[in-house]
């Protein structure tokens, strides 16, 4: 075969080898994306899940009048939280609400208002994040003392239980309800983290002494729930 023969049969060849599609290096392939695995609780430690219900009671007597915007007040776990048939978070436990907002009462009988958020229970050091406060308890009819909610301002308008020279009133021990924030791991073992609270005496006011003498049914009040 001539040499100029030879030269047309590879140039096929060649022509090929110059528009072949480079192979990507192996290196420069991004891996598939993967979904994390959830890492369980490490041994010893209970999981409790997100937005699990938690039954609260405000523990401090809060106004229109006098509670201050962001001011923090006292509250407490009405009912344990349980976790498979185990309490995992004792009742009693306390933690803090903040307030939101709050108005004292005006001219042409505009009724006081308050804004309440749930923001933690307390569990040893940790601090359990709540959300999604509404008075009232979870699950029960609450018409006789606690009004239907209503839309307010994209927030949410619920009665208070009292109301006294205008001003709204929440005595101590009145119920609410949130959800937990975020998933949190408890302790359990070797000791629980949570240990069961002491009551305070002094602390809990015997039934009835906070609510005020001349209380009649509230005027619409507004409450956080988020």
């Amino acid at each position: 075969m001539s040499a100029f023969l030879m030269g047309l049969a590879v140039m096929p060849a060649v022509a090929a080898a110059q528009t072949a599609t480079p192979v990507p290096d192996a290196e420069t392939v991004p891996a598939a994306t993967s979904v994390p695995a959830v890492v369980p609780p490490a041994e010893g430690y209970v999981r409790l899940p997100a937005n699990t219900p938690v039954q609260l009671e405000i523990a401090s007597v809060l106004s229109s009048k006098t509670s201050k915007i962001d001011e923090m007040f006292p509250i407490r776990l009405s009912a344990p939280i349980i976790i498979d048939g185990k309490v995992i978070v004792p009742a009693g436990a306390t933690g803090e609400g903040q307030v939101v907002h709050a108005a004292k009462a005006r001219a042409l009988g505009k009724a006081g208002e308050l804004i309440l958020a749930a923001r933690y229970v307390a569990c040893g050091d940790v601090h359990i994040g709540l959300r999604g406060f509404r008075l009232g308890e979870s699950g029960k009819d609450n018409s006789g003392a606690i009004l239907a909610a209503v839309a307010v301002g994209g927030l949410i308008a619920t009665p208070l239980m009292f109301v006294s020279g205008g001003e709204s009133i929440v005595p101590v021990g009145t119920p609410g309800n949130a959800r937990l924030m975020s998933p949190v791991d408890i302790r359990m073992e070797p000791t629980p983290i949570c240990a069961a609270p002491t009551l305070d005496a002094a602390t809990t006011p015997a039934a009835g002494t906070n609510v005020p003498p001349d209380a009649a049914p509230a005027a619409p009040a507004l409450v956080q729930s988020k």
